[in-house]
């Protein structure tokens, strides 16, 4: 997987950073010795901090502390693949899945557009939208089926692969926020995969399914998400978090199973 433009930039820029302490750590060796060494080394450190600080400043400043999601309609976006929305959208009511309300999380954009449905008698969510990225605004397409839990529990499974942006979401990744990734299913089997796996974490962590599929809950969900990123950021020590996400990029995860399996092993092994 090629790396994503942030996670080059950082590296690169990191380095260059480097290269003015390194570099008068080896004239002050020439002239004074090894003595010189701790002196660069401390330096280096000094440097090193300041530019974590003020990247993670930057990256704190472009996440919102709650949602920013807005109503829209698919008029406000002229790039939208308007055949695939309505042919998803069918497919989804074929289901059983009710339209519940169109979204854009920076509707200024108009770059990024979301469809929300919730089905009354799985109780869980479906999301459908469209993404316009890259150089040549390629539009991206995905479809999601989510369902929520008691005790903060999530699951979701994407119809689509990883890709190398993913690793930003994988630096702050909730321990109990359960994705699957599996590209080219369609709808109907990415129901019955969802609804299997759900039942095998209703009996391995013993939760129960939120019934409450309102677009308001939804609303609070995206609310209490947003929050989360920006604590988990704050919080992480950055460098961390950034080698997290570049091992991420070199080896992608197709599932993120967070506490999953370690609770799920010690529930059975206290049965």
């Amino acid at each position: 997987m090629k790396f994503s433009p942030g996670i080059r930039n950082f590296w690169v820029q990191l380095g260059n950073v480097l290269l003015t302490p390194a570099f008068i750590t080896v004239i002050c060796m020439l002239w004074i010795g090894w003595q010189a060494l701790f002196g660069g080394l401390l330096l280096s450190a000094v440097v090193v901090s300041l530019y974590l600080h003020k990247v993670k400043t930057k990256m704190l400043g472009r996440l919102s502390h709650g949602t920013t999601i807005q109503p829209a309609v698919t008029s406000d976006f002229p790039h939208i693949d308007s055949a695939w929305l309505q042919q998803q959208t069918t497919l989804l009511e074929s289901l059983g899945f009710v339209h519940l309300a169109d979204y854009s999380p920076n509707i200024e954009s108009t770059q990024s557009f979301g469809r929300c449905f919730a089905h009354p008698q799985h109780c869980c969510f479906a999301e459908i939208g469209q993404l316009r990225a890259g150089k040549n605004h390629a539009t991206i397409t995905h479809a999601v089926i989510a369902s929520v839990f008691d005790q903060d529990w999530k699951l979701a499974h994407i119809n689509r692969s990883t890709r190398s942006t993913d690793s930003i979401s994988y630096m702050w990744r909730h321990p109990k926020g359960i994705r699957v990734f599996a590209p080219t299913t369609t709808l109907d089997i990415l129901l019955q995969r969802h609804l299997e796996f759900r039942q095998k974490m209703l009996l391995d962590l013993g939760l129960t399914v939120s019934t409450d599929i309102s677009w308001c809950t939804y609303l609070d969900l995206e609310d209490q998400s947003a929050k989360y990123r920006h604590a988990t950021i704050k919080r992480k020590p950055l460098l961390i978090a950034m080698l997290e996400a570049t091992w991420f990029e070199l080896n992608p995860k197709s599932e993120w199973l967070g506490d999953y399996p370690r609770l799920a092993a010690r529930r059975s092994r206290d049965r």
